[in-house]
Protein backbone atom coordinates (compact mmCIF):
# COMPACT_ATOMS: atom_id res chain seq x y z
CA UNK A 1 0.00 0.00 0.00
CA UNK A 2 1.18 3.38 -1.21
CA UNK A 3 0.55 6.96 0.32
CA UNK A 4 1.57 10.42 -1.37
CA UNK A 5 4.17 12.31 0.27
CA UNK A 6 2.59 15.35 -0.27
CA UNK A 7 -0.95 15.10 0.80
CA UNK A 8 -0.76 11.60 2.46
CA UNK A 9 -3.47 9.51 0.17
CA UNK A 10 -3.34 6.32 -0.21
CA UNK A 11 -2.49 5.36 -4.02
CA UNK A 12 -3.60 2.53 -5.10
CA UNK A 13 -1.87 -0.08 -8.01
CA UNK A 14 2.01 -0.56 -7.69
CA UNK A 15 2.74 2.72 -10.06
CA UNK A 16 0.80 6.00 -10.82
CA UNK A 17 2.41 8.76 -12.33
CA UNK A 18 0.27 11.58 -9.82
CA UNK A 19 -1.39 11.50 -7.07
CA UNK A 20 -5.41 11.41 -7.45
CA UNK A 21 -5.91 13.65 -4.82
CA UNK A 22 -3.67 16.52 -4.60
CA UNK A 23 -2.02 16.31 -8.12
CA UNK A 24 1.96 16.07 -7.32
CA UNK A 25 3.81 13.70 -9.41
CA UNK A 26 4.92 10.47 -8.10
CA UNK A 27 8.37 8.74 -8.42
CA UNK A 28 7.94 5.19 -9.03
CA UNK A 29 9.35 2.94 -6.18
CA UNK A 30 12.62 2.03 -6.89
CA UNK A 31 13.79 -1.60 -6.23
CA UNK A 32 15.96 -3.28 -3.40
CA UNK A 33 19.73 -2.07 -4.70
CA UNK A 34 21.46 -5.28 -5.61
CA UNK A 35 24.50 -6.65 -3.44
CA UNK A 36 27.72 -4.96 -4.41
CA UNK A 37 29.77 -6.71 -7.09
CA UNK A 38 33.77 -5.84 -7.11
CA UNK A 39 34.51 -3.51 -10.02
CA UNK A 40 37.24 -3.26 -11.90
CA UNK A 41 39.90 -0.55 -10.97
CA UNK A 42 39.00 2.69 -12.29
CA UNK A 43 35.27 1.93 -12.86
CA UNK A 44 33.19 4.53 -12.29
CA UNK A 45 29.03 3.76 -11.62
CA UNK A 46 26.58 5.67 -14.16
CA UNK A 47 24.94 8.40 -12.52
CA UNK A 48 20.90 7.56 -13.10
CA UNK A 49 18.86 11.34 -13.49
CA UNK A 50 14.92 11.38 -12.42
CA UNK A 51 13.34 13.34 -14.35
CA UNK A 52 10.14 13.85 -12.57
CA UNK A 53 7.02 15.78 -14.41
CA UNK A 54 6.14 18.97 -12.99
CA UNK A 55 2.79 19.61 -10.84
CA UNK A 56 0.61 20.53 -13.58
CA UNK A 57 -2.48 21.16 -11.69
CA UNK A 58 -0.35 23.72 -9.71
CA UNK A 59 1.63 24.83 -13.00
CA UNK A 60 -2.02 25.40 -14.39
CA UNK A 61 -3.12 27.02 -11.79
CA UNK A 62 -0.95 29.53 -11.13
CA UNK A 63 -0.81 30.61 -15.06
CA UNK A 64 -4.61 30.91 -15.06
CA UNK A 65 -4.07 33.27 -11.44
CA UNK A 66 -1.13 35.09 -13.97
CA UNK A 67 -3.90 35.27 -17.17
CA UNK A 68 -6.34 36.48 -14.16
CA UNK A 69 -4.56 39.34 -13.37
CA UNK A 70 -3.13 40.23 -16.96
CA UNK A 71 -7.06 40.58 -17.94
CA UNK A 72 -7.33 42.65 -14.85
CA UNK A 73 -5.30 44.91 -15.77
CA UNK A 74 -6.34 45.27 -19.72
CA UNK A 75 -10.15 45.86 -18.34
CA UNK A 76 -9.36 48.57 -15.78
CA UNK A 77 -7.24 50.00 -18.55
CA UNK A 78 -9.69 49.55 -21.13
CA UNK A 79 -12.19 51.49 -18.77
CA UNK A 80 -10.11 54.50 -17.92
CA UNK A 81 -10.10 54.75 -21.70
CA UNK A 82 -13.54 54.65 -22.41
CA UNK A 83 -14.50 56.62 -19.35
CA UNK A 84 -11.56 59.35 -21.36
CA UNK A 85 -13.29 59.11 -24.42
CA UNK A 86 -16.94 60.06 -22.99
CA UNK A 87 -15.57 62.45 -20.81
CA UNK A 88 -13.75 64.70 -23.92
CA UNK A 89 -17.56 63.54 -25.99
CA UNK A 90 -16.04 60.41 -27.95
CA UNK A 91 -19.10 58.31 -27.70
CA UNK A 92 -17.41 55.54 -30.27
CA UNK A 93 -14.73 55.23 -28.21
CA UNK A 94 -16.35 54.77 -24.68
CA UNK A 95 -17.36 51.78 -25.43
CA UNK A 96 -14.20 50.50 -24.80
CA UNK A 97 -15.25 51.14 -21.05
CA UNK A 98 -17.99 48.30 -21.51
CA UNK A 99 -15.59 45.66 -22.80
CA UNK A 100 -12.86 46.38 -19.97
CA UNK A 101 -15.79 45.49 -17.52
CA UNK A 102 -16.98 42.66 -19.26
CA UNK A 103 -13.17 41.56 -18.83
CA UNK A 104 -13.49 42.46 -15.46
CA UNK A 105 -16.19 39.92 -14.51
CA UNK A 106 -14.70 37.19 -16.62
CA UNK A 107 -11.07 37.94 -14.58
CA UNK A 108 -13.40 36.92 -11.37
CA UNK A 109 -14.32 33.40 -12.85
CA UNK A 110 -11.09 32.74 -13.94
CA UNK A 111 -9.27 33.38 -10.71
CA UNK A 112 -12.12 30.82 -8.91
CA UNK A 113 -11.61 28.44 -11.29
CA UNK A 114 -7.54 28.86 -10.83
CA UNK A 115 -8.15 27.22 -7.58
CA UNK A 116 -11.36 24.70 -8.63
CA UNK A 117 -8.52 22.42 -10.84
CA UNK A 118 -6.19 21.86 -8.09
CA UNK A 119 -9.46 19.99 -6.03
CA UNK A 120 -11.18 19.19 -8.80
CA UNK A 121 -9.46 18.53 -11.95
CA UNK A 122 -12.00 17.52 -14.20
CA UNK A 123 -12.70 18.55 -17.51
CA UNK A 124 -9.60 20.81 -18.02
CA UNK A 125 -8.54 19.25 -21.79
CA UNK A 126 -12.18 19.73 -22.88
CA UNK A 127 -12.43 23.04 -21.33
CA UNK A 128 -8.98 24.14 -23.32
CA UNK A 129 -9.63 21.98 -26.39
CA UNK A 130 -12.52 24.23 -28.48
CA UNK A 131 -10.79 26.97 -30.00
CA UNK A 132 -13.80 29.20 -31.26
CA UNK A 133 -14.08 30.62 -27.71
CA UNK A 134 -10.55 32.12 -27.75
CA UNK A 135 -10.99 33.27 -31.24
CA UNK A 136 -14.16 35.54 -30.66
CA UNK A 137 -12.74 36.57 -27.32
CA UNK A 138 -9.40 37.75 -29.24
CA UNK A 139 -11.71 39.78 -32.51
CA UNK A 140 -14.17 41.12 -29.46
CA UNK A 141 -11.36 42.59 -27.99
CA UNK A 142 -9.60 43.81 -31.05
CA UNK A 143 -12.60 45.38 -32.48
CA UNK A 144 -14.46 47.00 -29.54
CA UNK A 145 -11.63 46.92 -26.80
CA UNK A 146 -8.40 48.06 -28.33
CA UNK A 147 -5.16 46.61 -28.89
CA UNK A 148 -4.56 46.36 -25.18
CA UNK A 149 -6.84 43.24 -25.55
CA UNK A 150 -4.39 41.39 -27.70
CA UNK A 151 -1.87 40.78 -24.95
CA UNK A 152 -4.13 39.07 -22.97
CA UNK A 153 -5.64 36.98 -25.88
CA UNK A 154 -1.85 35.64 -26.34
CA UNK A 155 -1.48 34.74 -22.84
CA UNK A 156 -4.32 32.69 -22.71
CA UNK A 157 -3.12 31.03 -26.10
CA UNK A 158 -0.46 30.49 -24.18
CA UNK A 159 -2.34 28.38 -21.51
CA UNK A 160 -4.35 26.63 -24.04
CA UNK A 161 -1.17 25.37 -25.82
CA UNK A 162 0.11 24.29 -22.00
CA UNK A 163 -2.94 21.89 -21.05
CA UNK A 164 -2.91 20.27 -24.89
CA UNK A 165 1.01 19.70 -24.95
CA UNK A 166 0.10 18.07 -21.34
CA UNK A 167 -3.37 16.13 -22.22
CA UNK A 168 -1.92 12.90 -21.55
CA UNK A 169 -0.98 13.88 -17.81
CA UNK A 170 -4.54 15.89 -17.15
CA UNK A 171 -6.12 13.18 -19.03
CA UNK A 172 -4.74 10.67 -16.54
CA UNK A 173 -5.02 13.08 -13.38
CA UNK A 174 -8.86 13.20 -14.36
CA UNK A 175 -8.62 9.28 -14.75
CA UNK A 176 -7.32 8.96 -11.00
CA UNK A 177 -9.38 11.48 -9.55
CA UNK A 178 -12.93 9.85 -10.36
CA UNK A 179 -11.52 6.83 -9.87
CA UNK A 180 -10.81 7.49 -6.46
CA UNK A 181 -14.25 10.02 -5.85
CA UNK A 182 -15.94 7.06 -6.79
CA UNK A 183 -14.82 5.26 -3.59
CA UNK A 184 -17.19 5.41 -0.90
CA UNK A 185 -15.66 6.96 2.73
CA UNK A 186 -16.79 4.55 5.15
CA UNK A 187 -17.17 6.41 8.54
CA UNK A 188 -16.10 5.50 11.77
Amino acid sequence: MNFCPNCGRQIEGDLRNFCPGCGKALQAQQPAAAPAIPRAQGYQQPQVIIIQQPNLLQTLSVRLKTEATIWTVIGVLQILIGVVNAAIGNFALAVVAIVGIINLVNTTKQRKYSQAVLTNPVGIVARFRPVGGYIFNLIWNLIFGGVIGVVGNIYTFTIRNFVLSNEQGFNQLEAGFQTNAQVPVMAG
